[in-house]
Formats: C-alpha cells, structure tokens, sequence
C-alpha cells in the first residue's frame, strides 16, 4: 500500500511540474498557436438507434486556449449534447487575438454526428454482428434438408421479438428460429427515424449440396 501511495505521489508531483511548461505564459502568436481539438465519441445509445445529430456548445477560452464555463445551447439528443461539451471543455482552442496577442475569447462551437445508414424500408440483418449457424449434426446425418420461413417483429433497436417458424424438419425450425430472434438488424426508416417493423426470411437447407457451405439463408 505505501509503495502504491509514493507512487501516485510521484506521478502527481510529476503532472503538476509540467503544467508550467505547458501553459506557461509565454509569448504566443498567432502563427504559433497550438490547439488540440478532441473530437466527441458517437454516443453508443445513438449509434443503436441509428440516429444521427448535431449539438452546438459555447465556451469562454482562456488566453491560452483554455474552455471554461461551457455549456449546452442546443443538442438533438441529450446524449450528443453531452458528448460535445466532453469533448469542449477538454479540448484546446484557438482564442481571438488583438494585436497579435491572444485575449479572452468566447467560443461557439458546432458539431456534427453523421453516419450512413441503409434507407431500408423493412428491417435487414446486420452483418457487422455475424452469426452463422451449423447444419445440426443430427439433420446432417439423417440428410434432412427443407426450407424455413422465419417472421418476426424488429423494434426501433434492431432487436427482433415474437419470431415464428414454419416449414422443414423440427430439428432445422429450431436451428432457423434461434440463428433470426439472435440476430442484429437494421430496423426500417421512416422519415429518417428507427421504428417497429415485421420481417420474413428463410433458410434452406440441402443435404445433397457438395458446397463448403451447405447451409443457405436470405
């Protein structure tokens, strides 16, 4: 325990020398500014509903580039709000000058969470979260083969509830109900925005298929 606590001590005397040197007041020009800009995370509530949005922060900088008393003007979502104003107030920023000497500054800044999704109007499977099912040992060595059809309802999230098979042998309903209810989707759009929608697909299974891969879905 002692060993831990000189440590830390030596590492927060060690942070606390540097500050000095990294915002001393030294002469700064415009033509030397540093600025280290953090760029926000997608909030991972966000990205599972597929949404995109923008939020706007206003900051007052320091000479040194410095934010300080930030806040939230507008966000489209209060998670994008909050991912900005981490990424503002830890971030460095260019301050105005007069006389090409930086002074106190305040600072508006805007920012953007976009991503391309799929404008799909019906749900489809997410193939970034991959999930190949086996053909059963069992079915295989019975040479049971068929086609399952699969209906579910997918929610604003992408997950799927209330799936249904029909179709084939037991043993392949079962494999295909639970490869389609633990799948990732992408939900269908409407205006732009996640919403609940019905899905239908199928496997089929061949036992006379010479393929690798003996196992086909759509």
């Amino acid at each position: 325990m002692m060993r831990r606590k000189a440590y830390f001590l030596i590492c927060t005397l060690s942070a606390c020398a540097l500050m000095p040197h990294l915002y001393a007041d030294e002469p700064s020009t415009i033509s030397n500014f540093k600025t280290h800009l953090i760029a926000p995370l997608y909030p991972p509530s966000e990205l599972l509903l597929h949404r995109n949005g923008t939020a706007d922060i206003t900051c007052h900088l320091r000479e040194n580039g410095l934010a300080e008393s930030c806040q939230i003007d507008q966000a489209t979502s209060p998670a994008f709000g909050q991912s900005s104003l981490y990424a503002a107030i830890n971030s460095i920023m260019l301050p105005n000058f007069e006389d090409n000497h930086p002074i106190p500054t305040t600072r508006h800044q805007h920012y953007v969470f976009q991503r391309h999704w799929p404008d799909a109007s019906s749900p489809i499977i997410d193939t970034s979260h991959p999930y190949h099912p086996s053909y059963p040992p069992t079915a295989e060595e019975a040479h049971l083969g068929g086609t399952v059809k699969v209906h579910c309802t997918i929610d604003p999230m992408g997950i799927a509830h209330d799936c249904e098979a029909t179709g084939g042998p037991e043993i392949l309903r079962q494999t295909a109900l639970g490869y389609f209810t633990t799948a990732r989707y992408i939900p269908a759009l409407q205006d732009g925005n996640p919403i609940t929608h019905s899905y239908s697909g199928s496997m089929t299974w061949r036992s006379d298929n010479n393929d690798e891969d003996p196992f086909k879905s759509h």
